[in-house]
């Protein structure tokens, strides 16, 4: 039982740490490691809707090695929309942007509980409306 438990914690691990980089960087708070806090009378930089996308992007990618995302059809589905919507962002065009964003949260609905396991649904689907309100 013990090596059951240690197999568990090790593949919680990295599960535990992605949630917790995604809060933080939804509340804002979050530093990466190695950077300097700006001090306190300076105001929050703009958000960029871009470095955002490329950030939910690598959520993608983290959930699918952590198997959160059973389907490789699906996972590639889902990089194709926000590549269309990083694209769309790109040229300024927030409604095509948003409608891509939109058809990812659709598919991640529809795949949640099958091809997408529900706390990568989740996950993602809240960093995707954050995104979207955001444009």
């Amino acid at each position: 039982i013990p090596q059951k438990i240690n197999h568990t914690a090790e593949r919680l691990a990295p599960v535990l740490l992605l949630l917790l980089t995604a809060a933080l960087a939804f509340a804002g708070d979050f530093q990466p490691p190695g950077r300097t806090p700006a001090p306190a009378d300076t105001p929050p930089s703009a958000f960029d809707p871009q470095a955002f996308l490329v950030t939910v992007q690598s959520y993608i990618d983290a959930a699918a090695q952590l198997g959160w995302l059973t389907s490789g059809g699906v996972t590639n589905s889902l990089r194709m929309k926000l590549e269309a919507a990083l694209t769309a962002i790109r040229r300024g065009n927030s409604q095509a942007a948003r409608g891509q964003l939109d058809a990812a949260v659709n598919e991640l609905n529809a795949q949640r509980g099958k091809a997408v396991a529900p706390a990568a649904a989740d996950l993602l689907r809240i960093n995707i409306d954050y995104l979207r309100q955001r444009l």
